[in-house]
């Protein structure tokens, strides 16, 4: 049965084992890139896990999500999500739906929060979908935002008011 849980600092390795395949196998995913992501300490992996939720199964972290809640007077009523991937082999088994639910329920809990954001590849179609069943709305296009093998890539900005 899968989980949805935090993962204690100790296992950092499994988190950036995670993220780096899903920079990987996901590049057009993900802003950073797998050169760039391969060299961060431990130290970073450690602070990064503090923002994340993991699906889990055996033991084992088969997806995850990020988020971070604005600390500053300006943007502290808005949450960010990002980092968000299953591995391909546990694709629509409903992961995605749960990953969101439980990061949806966790960033609810701060009453500053009023709206919620994120970035996401139109070449995402299955990701969109998720985000909007969940009550995200396209609200803007960055056009040319990534650049993945010489190729340009547009990014939708999605948000969700509380």
């Amino acid at each position: 049965m899968i989980k949805i849980r935090n993962l204690s600092a100790d296992r950092w390795e499994d988190f950036r084992n995670l993220r780096l395949e899903a920079l990987q196998n996901d590049p057009l995913a993900f802003e950073s890139s797998y050169e760039e992501e391969k060299t961060i300490t431990q130290e970073e992996w450690k602070r990064r896990i503090e923002n994340a939720l993991f699906a889990i199964l055996n033991g084992k972290p088969i997806g995850m999500i990020v988020y971070i809640i604005g600390n500053k007077i300006k943007t502290k009523h808005i949450a960010t999500i990002f980092g968000v991937y299953v591995k391909k082999e546990y694709r629509n088994q409903s992961i995605g739906k749960k990953l969101i639910e439980s990061v949806l329920n966790i960033i609810q809990e701060n009453k500053n929060v009023s709206k919620i954001k994120l970035t996401v590849s139109p070449e995402q179609i299955a990701a969109v979908k998720l985000y909007e069943k969940y009550g995200f709305a396209v609200v803007g296009r960055l056009k040319k935002e990534l650049k993945v093998d010489g190729k340009f890539y547009d990014e939708l900005i999605m948000e969700k008011l509380l």
